[in-house]
């Protein structure tokens, strides 16, 4: 068996490009949760102008 404790491959797995799209795959999962979470929410909401903030 091979032992690659102390071994790194020079080249990315996945390619720079690739891995920020990920990431930003991500983000944008979340926000889609907590969008959706919030909406569960939107009874307690209370209504605000622009002036009020």
């Amino acid at each position: 068996m091979e032992d690659w404790s102390g071994s790194m491959e020079t080249d990315p797995v996945v390619p720079p490009e690739r891995h920020e799209a990920m990431l930003e795959e991500l983000v944008d999962l979340q926000l889609l949760h907590l969008a959706k979470e919030r909406l569960k929410q939107k009874g307690r909401a209370v209504e605000v102008t622009m002036d009020d903030l």
